[in-house]
């Protein structure tokens, strides 16, 4: 009974929206999309209201668009309503509403997160994007330089980093694509603020990292300058939280996979950062979260260990470690 209750309510919530659009009214419109975005997202799932959202989302009235943009991020979580707004018309105008301008966060975040939803597990949205060039767009937010201080901009970088997130792991193009725009360059900006006070910028940091790891998974010969890797080096060493750790350890791994990047964090003291990392792990080596990290760090050391001619730099490194009750133990 409950089941068909909010069925029928449903049901007139969706025609007075659709009259609401004709009227293009935007005094009725806001209570009903408020009340789309606040419902079980699958009692939508039999209705096309993509039309109408974009009728709405044309309006000049930023109230209206901020509603509209959740109310299509909301439905957006079901694999239904995502297909339905797979078009090239609905994610052009959300894009074209993105903005690096701080004093439209809201609509800002609320877009993100639809046009995130929408990406998700999306190759055809993604090839929208692409084709449209509305990844430049995207990777533009990057360049919003923003404190977490606040619970909306907390939100936008989360909100943010999710819709890169989800747009890069589509096809290699969208990667390499993405590496020809700069991006990496532009996380680099956000890590090198960060590294002054690393505890201060832990939620900035864990966002946009993921990013990065991504472009790794993707592109095998993705190359990173020597400056990222020193920064990625200095915030492993300042960290206190294990899942930046790991991600930096990850990234670390995958950069070593080349001899002069192995002498380069050498000569950045990393084997050292990376013994004082198991040093403070060691007493919670019986938790999952303890031994993959310290299996990446042990993995990470073995790397720079081997390969090269540089004996003499990591003899003192190599020696401390054999010494110690850890001796390079690595857990399956």
């Amino acid at each position: 009974m409950e089941a068909a209750a909010a069925a029928a309510e449903m049901d007139e919530i969706i025609a007075g929206l659709k009259n609401a659009t004709l009227e293009k009214s935007p005094e009725r419109a806001l209570p009903l999309l408020k009340q789309i975005s606040d419902a079980e997202n699958n009692l939508c799932d039999k209705y096309d209201i993509k039309g109408d959202l974009l009728e709405l989302l044309g309006l000049d009235d930023r109230a209206v668009q901020v509603q509209v943009a959740r109310c299509i991020a909301e439905v957006a979580k079901t694999e239904a309503q995502r297909d339905k707004f797979t078009k090239e018309d609905v994610i052009g105008k959300l894009v074209s509403l993105l903005s690096v301008d701080a004093g439209s966060l809201e609509l800002t975040i609320q877009v993100c997160r639809a046009l995130g939803n929408i990406c998700y597990a999306n190759d055809d949205a993604r090839s929208i994007i692409k084709t449209t060039k509305g990844d430049e767009r995207i990777f533009a937010l990057l360049d919003l330089d923003v404190d977490t201080d606040e619970d909306d901009r907390d939100q936008f970088v989360r909100v943010r980093c999710g819709l890169v997130s989800n747009y890069l792991l589509g096809s290699d193009d969208i990667a390499e694509r993405a590496v020809e725009l700069k991006i990496v360059g532009k996380i680099e900006k956000i890590l090198a603020r960060c590294v002054s006070d690393v505890d201060k910028y832990e939620d900035l940091l864990l966002n946009i990292l993921p990013p990065l790891s991504i472009l790794t998974e993707q592109i095998s010969e993705l190359y990173f300058e020597p400056s990222l890797n020193k920064l990625i080096a200095q915030i492993l060493a300042k960290c206190t939280n294990p899942d930046l750790a790991e991600s930096c350890l990850a990234l670390l791994h995958f950069s070593a996979q080349n001899d002069d990047v192995k002498l380069l964090l050498a000569e950045e003291g990393l084997c050292e950062t990376i013994y004082k990392l198991l040093e403070k792990y060691k007493t919670f080596a019986n938790t999952d979260e303890a031994r993959v990290l310290m299996k990446l760090a042990c993995d990470l050391i073995v790397l720079i260990l081997t390969g090269g001619n540089y004996d003499d730099l990591f003899e003192e490194y190599l020696r401390s470690l054999v010494s110690s009750e850890w001796s390079l133990i690595c857990y399956d």
